[in-house]
């Protein structure tokens, strides 16, 4: 069964409300690593009891928060990202898994792959212990990594043994397809099943079908629009976020700031004189 292994997003949300969201969801508690990196000031692990869950950069030149989560936290931190903003968030990478073993698992699906590459002429590259029949666990990935998409084979549980993990099964074999959308994808695989990632590439759509027996379709590169509304408050909270803030300030709350915006949008509200008006 395909599963979320890695899974990136940009969300459209002020950092503060993010992280607090993210907490209660994923019952952890934000710990500050310092600055960030890639235009980000900071950099925060989120914590539950086994460990770190996600991680979160905020601040800086980018406006918008960038979160993620992997391994066995990422379906937890993907339904939380869908449930909380599910048309509010990009995703910049993900990652689909599948786990297979049995006698002669890695041989077939390793013959699988390199045919899949050969025929459609993808880079291959190696790692690990190929020289001694993976004594200690080989990769092979499809694809260069500077393409959105790229596939690695590898054995799972010789990697798991090789960290100390004594009872991981030694025929465990991984497959996982690693996307890095552009433009419209970014999009499209925010709402994405699992399985739908593998639509991601022409060859990657071939190779779902050879190997976990799945016919996916072509992932969808739909251009989104913000809507004019939305952009247009976007731009006026940007301009005039500091006197609201400052009209918070005097009320108590946003909502009373909102009663006295509705009150000047009434028309038969009158401008008086600057000693009877309402003070911000």
């Amino acid at each position: 069964m395909t599963a979320f292994d890695w899974y990136a997003a940009t969300i459209r949300d002020d950092p503060a409300t993010v992280v607090g969201t993210l907490c209660t969801a994923l019952d952890a508690s934000p710990v500050q690593m310092g600055r960030g990196m890639h235009g980000y000031e900071q950099s925060l692990e989120l914590r539950g009891r086994d460990g770190v869950v996600a991680r979160v950069l905020a601040g800086g030149v980018n406006p918008w928060p960038h979160a993620w989560a992997s391994g066995d936290d990422t379906d937890a931190f993907v339904e939380s990202v869908r449930g909380a903003w599910p048309d509010w968030h990009t995703v910049s990478r993900v990652d689909a898994a599948d786990d297979f073993g049995g006698a002669g698992c890695w041989d077939r699906l390793l013959s699988e792959c390199v045919s899949e590459a050969e025929t459609k002429n993808l880079r291959i590259d190696q790692a690990g212990d190929w020289l001694r029949d993976g004594e200690h666990g080989r990769t092979l990935y499809i694809g260069s990594k500077s393409s959105p998409v790229r596939a690695r084979l590898y054995e799972k549980g010789k990697q798991l043994r090789g960290d100390g993990v004594k009872d991981a099964p030694i025929d465990w074999v991984r497959l996982e397809l690693q996307v890095r959308p552009e433009n419209q994808a970014k999009w499209t695989l925010a709402t994405a099943s699992p399985s739908e990632v593998w639509g991601s590439a022409r060859w990657s759509r071939t190779l779902s079908t050879r190997v976990l027996g799945v016919d996916v379709d072509k992932v969808d590169g739909r251009l989104w629009h913000e809507p004019d509304d939305v952009r247009a408050l976007r731009y006026l909270v940007r301009q005039y976020g500091p006197l609201l803030d400052r009209m918070r300030a005097v009320k108590g709350s946003w909502q009373l700031v909102g009663e006295s915006l509705g009150r000047l949008l009434d028309p038969t509200f009158a401008i008086v004189a600057p000693d009877d008006a309402e003070t911000c």
